[in-house]
């Protein structure tokens, strides 16, 4: 038992996977929070200790909220990509297709759309016209197959 004391518990994902003081299994309370049930201890993981901070102290920056609760920054970075923590301090979101504040992703709602009517367009087969050479979208007939009659 003395040997298994001094190893750390495993993290994978940054979650805990057991308690860092009797190894005892861990239960999920929610954001963020494991209890141990055989020391009643509570272990955060890394989005734990943001939003704890952060129902504490209130919105901090991204630097702030890395040097209190000891979370990486690019740990921080991927939570405000995901929408789970917003910056407002700091590196306003912005549409990359028209510039917009947006308060998450990469496009808003209007760039999404117009990003898959352009992708559905591009996806229909064309064919050029013999006698105007102008090309123009094929129509599917009966979705099935046809044969040429070899004559």
């Amino acid at each position: 038992m003395a040997g298994k004391k001094d190893e750390k518990p495993k993290m994978t994902a940054k979650f805990p996977h057991c308690c860092d003081e009797c190894y005892g299994k861990l239960y999920y309370l929610g954001a963020g929070a494991f209890e141990c049930r055989r020391c009643n201890k509570t272990i955060y993981s890394d989005y734990g200790k943001v939003r704890k901070y952060i129902d504490e102290n209130g919105m901090a920056s991204i630097p702030i909220l890395e040097k209190m609760t000891g979370v990486d920054r690019e740990t921080l970075e991927e939570f405000e990509r995901e929408g789970t923590l917003y910056d407002p301090f700091e590196n306003i979101v912005k549409c990359h297709g028209c510039g917009c504040v947006i308060e998450k992703g990469r496009y808003c709602n209007d760039c999404q759309e117009n990003i898959i009517g352009r992708l559905a367009e591009a996806l229909k087969p064309e064919e050029t016209d013999p006698v105007t050479g102008e090309k123009r979208r094929i129509k599917k007939k009966n979705n099935r197959m046809h044969y040429l009659k070899n004559e």
